[in-house]
């Protein structure tokens, strides 16, 4: 942390859920190494596949209309301690071919 404010860098980890896990989403409990990725980031975002063929809405701002997409991955967004992302799910087409994503848009709530 302090190698990081003296550069004015961010860190960036990748960790993966606790062994055994079987997948449908987690929290923060869920990720290997302990408590403590939970307690000291800042933001934590868990990218998961979605393989499903359901559209899903989506809106690009506030103002616009929800649009359905076909997505291919997801950002769930478990923690965002700076702003009022906490459990907003973000919709996105990744392109193998050239390892890039495009955001197709912050999804709607299904509730």
């Amino acid at each position: 942390k302090t190698i990081a404010r003296r550069y004015g860098s961010r860190v960036i980890v990748v960790v993966h859920f606790k062994k055994g896990h079987k997948g449908n989403g987690g929290g923060l409990d869920d990720i290997a190494g302990g408590a403590a990725w939970g307690r000291l980031s800042h933001t934590a975002i868990w990218l998961e596949v979605y393989d499903k063929d359901d559209e899903v809405s989506v809106r690009m701002r506030d103002t616009a209309p929800p649009e359905m997409v076909l997505p291919n991955r997801i950002a769930r967004v478990l923690k965002a301690r700076n702003g009022p992302g906490r459990g907003k799910r973000i919709a996105f087409d990744f392109k193998p071919g050239s390892l890039r994503y495009e955001e197709l848009g912050l999804m709607e709530s299904t509730s």
